[in-house]
C-alpha cells in the first residue's frame, strides 16, 4: 500500500529500474506487505547499499555465484559486479605467441569469484559496474572455483 504522496516516486523508480531504500515503514499484520505512510522516508541508496542492478532478460534468473561455488556448471552467464581489476601480466604460449592476461574478482549478494580475462577482454570491464558475463564455465585453478571464458 502506498502512501498517496510516496506513490509519484515509487512510480518513477520503477519505471527507471532504480533502486531505493526504504526506512520507516509498516507492515500487514501477517507480515507479507509493507505499509507506506506520510513517517516513511524513501531515498536512493548509495552505492554499496546494493550490488545488482535490474535485469530481465530471460524467464530463468541467472545463476548465482553461490550457485557457481556449489556447483561445476558450464554454459554460464552471470550477471555480477567487478569489484576488482588485477594488473595485467603477459604470457608467452607454447606457440611464442604472446597473450594479456589479468585476473579480476566479480561478486553478487551471495559471494565472490576470480575470473580471468584474456587479451580483447580486459579492455571491456570497468570497476564498479555491473556486466553479463556469458559462456562461462566453472573449473578449479590452485585449489580454487574459477571461471573461464569458452570460445
Amino acid at each position: 500500500m502506498l502512501f498517496k504522496g510516496k506513490r509519484k516516486i515509487h512510480q518513477e523508480k520503477e519505471q527507471s529500474r532504480s533502486p531505493v531504500k526504504i526506512a520507516r515503514y509498516e507492515k500487514t499484520a501477517d507480515g507479507t506487505k509493507i505499509v507506506i505512510n506520510e513517517k516513511t522516508n524513501i531515498t536512493a541508496p548509495s552505492e554499496i547499499e546494493y550490488i545488482l542492478q535490474f535485469a530481465q532478460d530471460s524467464e530463468k534468473p541467472p545463476p548465482t555465484i553461490a550457485d557457481i561455488i556449489a556447483n561445476d556448471l558450464d554454459d554460464l552467464t552471470v550477471h555480477a559486479k567487478v569489484v576488482q581489476i588485477f594488473l595485467e601480466k603477459t604470457m608467452l604460449s607454447n606457440y611464442n605467441k604472446t597473450n594479456k592476461v589479468c585476473q579480476i574478482i566479480i561478486m553478487d549478494d551471495t559471494g565472490n569469484l576470480p575470473p580471468d580475462l584474456w587479451n580483447d577482454q580486459i579492455a571491456q570491464v570497468k570497476e564498479n559496474e555491473v556486466f553479463r558475463f556469458s559462456k562461462l564455465s566453472s573449473t578449479y585453478w590452485n585449489n580454487q572455483k574459477k571461471l573461464y571464458r569458452n570460445f
